[in-house]
């Protein structure tokens, strides 16, 4: 019986640390800054697409616009265009891109592109499912 009593108390200390965790990483999520974010990413993008320093320096600069432009598309109220408008800032964003770097370099900068979309699609997804 008491087994049973400090099973069940150390499920419930494991459940309450798991939605803490989980509550944390949102906060974070949403107090990161755009400098923080753009130089993830030029980090992850200079890795995977193997970069020299002055394309990263350039790709650097274009993420940190990239990035504020879309953190204050965020901030503004809801409205009916914002979908496009952030569309039109990731049109805007690639083109330039395309311009920092080579051909082939850039057929693989698509390619991460559309992994990485696929990777959020399938986290939004799941929290849809979850959150049901």
């Amino acid at each position: 019986m008491k087994r049973i009593k400090n099973l069940n108390y150390g499920l419930f200390l494991l459940f309450v640390f798991l939605i803490s965790s989980a509550v944390a990483q949102e906060r974070y999520e949403k107090t990161r800054s755009a400098t923080d974010i753009a130089q993830q990413r030029t980090s992850y993008e200079v890795k995977q697409l193997k970069l020299d320093a002055k394309e990263a320096k350039s790709l650097g600069e274009v993420n940190l616009m990239y990035a504020q432009q879309m953190m204050a598309l965020q901030r503004q109220a809801p409205t009916q265009n914002k979908k496009e408008e952030i569309q039109a800032l990731k049109r805007s964003h690639s083109l330039k891109i395309k311009s920092l770097i080579s051909s082939e370099k850039y057929q693989e900068y698509q390619a991460l592109q559309k992994k990485q979309e696929q990777k959020a699609n399938k986290k939004v997804k799941k929290n849809k499912l979850k959150n049901r």
